[in-house]
């Protein structure tokens, strides 16, 4: 036969000491959470968009009534907080913070010094150069102190609604689906391009060439499984989860190569000119390219283009007149095809 006590105390809290903490509230309904100095900060909080909560230090669970800091105004809620060097970065829409301080002395907020924000949340990421973030006039890196630097020069019509290369511009009503990660000195960013809702389009920009790359994936999500293994991973809308990068080699299978440079103007860019010849220099390894040349947008040639380190002069065709020329080389296979300069004779 079992036994069963209850134990039914009339001591007050009040009473019960120190040890038992009165404020231990439980965390508001928040969408958005990240941990810095032991503490787990909350925002993109629905009573109160604008407030950055965080718990007591090694203790998630509790939130205090009194951790909160009050961030600008309703009017621009916070979207996301991102730690990186010892302050943590927290981004509305219209401007951003250094939060800076600790649990003894308080934590205070300080607008940077460059007023841009962000629309898109889950594209903000921290990497050893600095914070990268989404604006809708381009792709920027911050430290929180210094003027942002720009990085997507080269591609800043698609922040401006305008097509380029044949890319569709950004769609900024689904900004709240974009995302990105960093790995090995690549940017990944994930992006809805055209009417889609959803991101189908990774622009990925490479530190070491100060160059970007686009690529057809619709992924939904990013993520870098750091460690030793270093894998870059997506998920997709099939609802699997794809690794894009691991480090390993493509096992000699083919690789779709498709690259375009900008539209140049030459030294006038009011003048209508007549494009004679366009010089690749290039290694394709004894490989046939194909090289496709455009004069204000419309394609006039695709001649197809086989060297060893050498400057090959393709000709424009009869009567190639325009304010703009623009070449594009595709390739499919296993050569590893290096262009380093492309140039028009008029």
């Amino acid at each position: 036969q079992s036994k069963r006590w209850a134990y039914h105390s009339l001591i007050a809290d009040s009473a019960l000491g120190a040890q038992a903490p009165l404020d231990n509230d439980a965390p508001p309904l928040a969408s958005w959470v990240t941990e810095f100095q032991g503490h787990l900060f909350l925002c993109r909080e629905r009573a109160n968009p604008h407030y950055l909560r965080w718990s007591t230090r090694f203790a998630p669970e509790a939130f205090p009534a009194a951790n909160f800091l009050e961030i600008g105004t309703p009017d621009d809620p916070l979207q996301c907080a991102i730690p990186i060097a010892g302050v943590l970065g927290a981004f509305s829409r219209q401007t951003k913070y250094r939060v800076v301080g600790n649990a003894t002395s308080g934590f205070v907020a300080q607008e940077a010094l460059s007023r841009r924000g962000t629309p898109a949340p889950g594209a903000v990421i921290a990497c050893e150069y600095g914070l990268l973030f989404p604006h809708r006039d381009g792709i920027f890196r911050t430290n929180l102190i210094s003027l942002d630097e720009e990085v997507s020069a080269d591609i800043a019509p698609l922040f401006y609604g305008e097509a380029v290369n044949d890319l569709d511009p950004i769609n900024w009503s689904a900004a709240l689906t974009f995302t990105a990660a960093y790995r090995q000195g690549r940017y990944y960013f994930a992006y809805a391009s055209g009417q889609n809702t959803t991101p189908d389009k990774i622009a990925v920009l490479s530190r070491t060439t100060g160059k970007w790359y686009f690529f057809d994936h619709a992924a939904r999500s990013l993520y870098l499984e750091e460690g030793d293994t270093e894998d870059l991973t997506a998920g997709f809308t099939d609802g699997f989860v794809y690794v894009l990068e691991d480090g390993t080699s493509d096992a000699d299978a083919n690789i779709a190569l498709s690259v375009q440079t900008k539209d140049y103007f030459g030294p006038a860019p009011d003048l209508r000119k007549l494009f004679l010849w366009a010089r690749l220099d290039a290694d394709t390894e004894s490989a046939a390219v194909n090289v496709d040349l455009y004069v204000d947008g419309t394609l006039k040639r695709t001649a197809s283009v086989t060297t060893d380190r050498g400057r090959a002069l393709i000709p424009f065709p009869q009567g190639s007149m325009g304010y703009t020329w623009r070449v594009g080389v595709r390739y499919t296979g296993t050569a590893r095809v290096r262009i380093f300069g492309v140039s028009a004779i008029m």
